[in-house]
This record gives structure tokens, sequence and C-alpha cells, in this order.
């Protein structure tokens, strides 16, 4: 699923408009997006939390090739999952 079908899915299950629709979800990825950068973990019960986690610099070496390439430090976006869909999956796992 892309975010035009998520789009057009939430569209059809809360019977609102498909412009409606879009502007709830582009919204809600700019709350998330810019709460992750402020450094703020944003958790949606039930579902996972979404954050931004740090990696300090780091080198890598090419055995092959004999090169080194830095890695500067960096913030990376991240999501871990609640218990609740971790059990969902194990639980439901294989069914349609």
């Amino acid at each position: 699923m892309n975010k035009s079908d998520l789009i057009r899915s939430l569209a059809k299950r809360c019977e609102i408009s498909h412009s409606l629709s879009k502007s709830v979800i582009d919204n809600f990825m700019e709350i998330v997006t810019l709460a992750m950068l402020r450094g703020e973990i944003v958790t949606i019960y039930g579902f996972g939390k979404f954050f931004a986690k740090y990696y300090k610099k780091s080198t890598l070496f090419s055995n092959l090739t004999s090169n080194k390439r830095v890695l500067p430090a960096r913030f990376l976006p991240k999501f871990t999952p609640s218990n609740s869909l971790k059990r969902h999956f194990r639980h439901n796992l294989g069914q349609n």
C-alpha cells in the first residue's frame, strides 16, 4: 500500500472526500516529522512509536578495495511497533 492507496482507503472507510483524506494524511505526516525533528517521541498506543535515533560518526572499510569511507554523525527516523501490534501479527500469521 502506498500513500495514494492509504488516502483512498481512509476516504472510503471514513466516508469523507478524497481531498479531506489527503489533508489528514499529509498533516499527520508533517506533525510526526516535525515532532521527530524536535527530538520528541510520537507514541500511538496499540500501534507503535516514531522517533529519531542518533548514530555516531563511523568509518566503513572495504576489504576488496581497501577504501575507507567516513559516515558523519546523523539522526535517522525509526519506528518500533507496539507489543499489541506484534501480538496481532503473531496471532494472525498466515491468515489473510
